[in-house]
């Protein structure tokens, strides 16, 4: 009987291939390629491209998002190695540069017309700069209170249809940040009015 003998394979671990970029809030966010025979990956981020290189996180994905100890509009500096089980590591990925910086404010939308026909009231608005999408207020009560009627509107007009004829309505818009959280800080307070016929 013959017995074939394999030894066990010594090959190192390739470094992972990483990009980098920033998530909706602005934050770091990093990615790379699967590494045959990793088990996991670390993280590692400095201060400045030849610095001292901290741990930040251990992965079994591929992917991260930095998401604490940031301070906006700083650059960080980032590269990953994979690990095998047994602790074997490749080398280091790259070196990718990422600055960090928070969503902006969007600008205040200045109000176009609102125009009512039997349909309804259209109002529509300009773009407004760092805005991706609006939201509409109304009020039919000569502007005491005012009722948020359409969120995340993409273009810059909203057909309101429910209205009643012979009531007249105010409208107002805030513009909406890639984060869907953070408004526009001013708008146009006394907003634009149309009566139903």
């Amino acid at each position: 009987m013959s017995v074939t003998y394999r030894a066990a394979s010594t090959g190192t671990l390739p470094a992972p291939t990483v990009t980098g970029g920033n998530d909706s809030q602005g934050r770091p966010t990093l990615k790379w390629n699967a590494v045959t025979g990793a088990a996991k990956y670390e993280v590692y981020r400095a201060r400045s491209k030849d610095g001292d290189y901290i741990k930040y996180s251990t992965a079994t994905g591929t992917s991260y998002t930095n998401t604490s100890y940031l301070a906006n509009g700083t650059t960080y500096y980032y590269k990953v190695r994979a690990l095998k089980a047994n602790g074997t590591a490749s080398a280091y990925s790259s070196v990718v540069t990422i600055t960090y910086g928070t969503v902006p404010t969007p600008a205040a939308p200045a109000m176009r017309s609102a125009k009512a026909d039997s349909a309804g009231i259209t109002v529509s608005w300009d773009t407004a700069a760092n805005a991706v999408a609006y939201n509409v207020y109304r009020t039919a009560d000569a502007g005491s209170s005012w009722t948020q009627v359409a969120s995340s509107v993409k273009g810059t007009s909203y057909k309101d249809t429910t209205v009643q004829k012979g009531v007249k309505y105010g409208y107002k818009v805030r513009g909406v940040a890639a984060d869907g959280k953070t408004l526009s800080r001013t708008y146009n307070t006394d907003g634009l009015r149309a009566t139903m016929p």
